[in-house]
Parts: C-alpha cells; sequence; structure tokens
C-alpha cells in the first residue's frame, strides 16, 4: 500500500503516465498536448499520434495509418466540395439526372404564355 501511495504522489497529471510504453513521455512535446491546443478532429489527431511514434513504436504500419487517416482527410474534404458544387436538386435526390434537368430548364425558358395561359 506505501508504494502505491508514493506513485500517486508522484503523479501530478495524467501526462505524466503512459500505459504501455514511454513512447509519448520522453517526446518534447506530447502529441496529445498539440492535439488538444490544435482541436484536431479525430482523423488529424491520429495523424499527428502516428507519425509521432512510428520510429519507437509501430514503425512502417504506423505510416500506413498515417497515410491511411490522411486518405480519409482528402476523400472527406473532396467530397464536401463536391457536395456543395453539386446541384441542389441532386444534393435532395441524387438519383435525379441533372442533364436532363438542363434539358427541361431551358425548353422552358423558351416557352411562352399567351394572355390566355396558352403555351
Amino acid at each position: 500500500m506505501t508504494k502505491l501511495l508514493e506513485e500517486i504522489r508522484e503523479m501530478t497529471s495524467a501526462l505524466d503516465r503512459q500505459v504501455g510504453g514511454s513512447h509519448y513521455k520522453d517526446m518534447a512535446i506530447q502529441p496529445l498536448e498539440y492535439i488538444m491546443a490544435n482541436k484536431l478532429d479525430y482523423c488529424e489527431a491520429n495523424v499527428v499520434k502516428y507519425i509521432s511514434r512510428w520510429r519507437s513504436k509501430g514503425g512502417v504500419e504506423d505510416l500506413r495509418k498515417v497515410k491511411h487517416y490522411v486518405d480519409l482527410l482528402i476523400d472527406s474534404a473532396t467530397d464536401s466540395l463536391d457536395k456543395l458544387l453539386m446541384p441542389l436538386t441532386q444534393r435532395i435526390d441524387p438519383t435525379i439526372d441533372a442533364d436532363a434537368l438542363d434539358k427541361l430548364d431551358e425548353g422552358r425558358k423558351t416557352e411562352t404564355i399567351d394572355k390566355d395561359g396558352n403555351i
């Protein structure tokens, strides 16, 4: 029990202890500190985590994980941009054929209605 109390007293914060190694504790700035200070999302945080530890823990496998999370970020950013550029009708119902709608709109633009409501 005395040893446990001594260990508890030595711990000043959660950053001072690490479960499963010392690959983060030995860094000048722990990835978690950087992640929290910069309010990174899940994928961004994993990029920082894995790139920071690859030499001391996971090796090439960690680099593959970095690549995977970067690919997810690219897909997400591209998908978001594509959705912004997509016509509103397709955002609502992706099965709508944009070309068919354009032709329909073009046809409507050339039609005129007389005073009796005839086309």
